[in-house]
């Protein structure tokens, strides 16, 4: 659908790496008895790695704001460009009629067109972000369903989760009862890539009601669409970075006993 894009934000927390010692303290919080023997943890640290990076994304694009920082970032550049622009052709009719050369004529010009670029550069990008259109936009506008943190817990950490080989719970009020495996998991996982509720941990009560949220059907807005329409890309490309060995277009199992769809 598309490739993957790696925008992080600036006025956003920077989740963390994980390495593989976090790895094995997240196992750890699970409990040897609820994994795979062999589980490969390289596999799991890039999947985990994977899903801070969709995580990242959500916190830029889940609202407008950044949206609306960078079209009045736009707009400032072009004024100031249009105003200076100004202020140099009036300098040039200026010096011509007093006979001066302060400012050489062809650097001004040379000026004057580099102005003139900047100007039609970030009013075409005003005009292209006004439309809305594109994979792009679709893209980014996808992440408005629900929270960054709904999204992680609730939608891409379970694909992890069954990737790697885990147990299946057997049913929702498994999969989400107070010390279940996966709450473990997820909360251990929370703590590890460094993502807080703020300056504090998301609480258990929290955590659970974000995995239950996808079986739902509920959305955060209205409008907002019911399909998630990039569960099935995300789905292929976790299993292309967690499992780069293996053929990207051979039939995996593994992430398919948790559905949403």
């Amino acid at each position: 659908m598309m490739s993957l894009m790696s925008i992080g934000s600036p006025d956003t927390i920077r989740l963390r790496t994980v390495d593989l010692l976090q790895v094995n303290r997240i196992l750890d919080a699970i409990g040897p008895e609820h994994f795979p023997e062999g589980l490969d943890r390289a596999e799991l640290s890039r999947g985990l790695d994977l899903c801070a990076q969709w995580y990242r994304e959500a916190l830029r694009y889940s609202t407008r704001k950044s949206e609306l920082q960078h079209q009045g970032r736009l707009a400032a550049i072009s004024k100031t460009a249009k105003r200076l622009r100004l202020l140099l052709d009036e300098e040039g009719k200026a010096q011509e009629q007093n006979g001066s050369g302060t400012l050489h004529f062809k650097k001004m010009h040379e000026t004057q067109e580099l102005l003139r670029t900047l100007i039609e550069a970030t009013e075409g990008q005003l005009l292209q972000r006004e439309k809305q259109d594109g994979p792009q936009a679709a893209y980014q506008r996808s992440f408005r369903k629900w929270s960054p943190f709904e999204w992680l817990v609730g939608r891409w950490l379970p694909l992890v989760y069954m990737e790697i080989g885990m147990k299946d719970p057997g049913s929702l009020e498994s999969l989400v009862a107070r010390d279940s495996p996966y709450v473990r998991f997820v909360l251990a996982a929370l703590t590890e890539l460094g993502a807080r509720n703020g300056a504090t941990h998301y609480s258990r009560s929290s955590v659970i009601k974000a995995i239950r949220l996808p079986f739902t059907g509920k959305v955060r807005r209205k409008g907002a669409g019911q399909a998630d329409g990039y569960y099935y890309w995300r789905v292929q490309l976790l299993r292309r970075v967690m499992k780069p060995h293996l053929n990207p277009d051979a039939e995996q199992s593994g992430s398919g006993k948790i559905s949403y769809e």
